[in-house]
Parts: C-alpha cells; sequence; structure tokens
C-alpha cells in the first residue's frame, strides 16, 4: 500500500520577498504536518508489515509448540493421577491442575468450538453418570436372585 508522496503545496514560494499572512502562515504550517504525518504513516506500514512477518515466521511457531507441550503435558499429568502411589489428596490436586490446563486451552477456542466442548463434557459427565447408574443396578441384581428365583415365586413366573 505504497502510495507516491505527494508534493507539498504552498500558497506562495518561499523565495519571494513578499510577507505572508497569518492565514498563508498558517496553511503552510499545516501543509508541513500533513507531509510530516504521512512520513510517520509511511514508517509505520513498513515497521508494521515487518511485524506481520516476524510474527508468522517465529511467534506462531513458538505458540504451536508450546500448545503441543501442554497438551502432552496433560497427558502425563492424567497417566500420573492413576499411580497407585499417589494419595488422595495428591490425586485431588493433579485433578485440579489438569482442569485448569485443560481450561487455559479451551478458553481460546472461538465460541462455537467452546461450545461444542462443552458439550462433550456433559456428553462424558452422562456416560459416566449412566455408568454408575448401571452398576448400581448389576449390583441389586445380583444381590436379589435369591430372592426373585426361589421355588416359592416359580408359579408366579408363568402367569
Amino acid at each position: 500500500m505504497k502510495k507516491p508522496a505527494p508534493h507539498t503545496v504552498s500558497i506562495v514560494d518561499g523565495q519571494t520577498a513578499t510577507r505572508l499572512s497569518p492565514a498563508q502562515q498558517s496553511f503552510n504550517t499545516l501543509i508541513d504536518e500533513i507531509g510530516k504525518r504521512r512520513a510517520r504513516l509511511q514508517e509505520w506500514e513498513t515497521a508494521s508489515d515487518e511485524f506481520h512477518k516476524k510474527y508468522s515466521a517465529h511467534y506462531l511457531p513458538l505458540e504451536q509448540e508450546l500448545l503441543g507441550l501442554k497438551r502432552q503435558a496433560v497427558y502425563r499429568l492424567h497417566d500420573a493421577w492413576s499411580h497407585k502411589a499417589l494419595g488422595k489428596g495428591e490425586r485431588i490436586t493433579l485433578s485440579a491442575l489438569i482442569a485448569d490446563m485443560v481450561y487455559e486451552q479451551v478458553k481460546t477456542l472461538p465460541e462455537p468450538l467452546a461450545r461444542e466442548v462443552l458439550d462433550f463434557v456433559g456428553f462424558l459427565r452422562e456416560r459416566r453418570d449412566r455408568g454408575e447408574w448401571r452398576d448400581l443396578m448389576n449390583a441389586q441384581a445380583t444381590t436379589l436372585v435369591p430372592i426373585w428365583d426361589n421355588a416359592e415365586d416359580k408359579v408366579w413366573d408363568d402367569a
């Protein structure tokens, strides 16, 4: 977006001996100020382009690498959580740390993806709760087998 620098325009050439009116002096001052600001804007655009190139070449790959390392850290902490040497308090601390690390990664997502993650968390919670409920029903069923399957109640099974 580089435009050729326009030539400054002044009402009266500075080489003439004529004294400029205050309005002409003000106009020339404003023209000079516009020229300075255009030069500063051009410097800013050049610096901005260089910044974006460096940002894309250096920062973005480092950020991606950092996110990958954080993801690996979460997986390793999860693996450590299941280690039998950890006590209950250590597991609670580890769970909180894992949750914080996951939250840090999720909050950088755009809103639609964050909603998908929230829906998936709800799905996982529901699946876990259904599994606990199924385990409870199976435990009750094995306990109640002697009560349900007895000789006295066989008559009612065919009715």
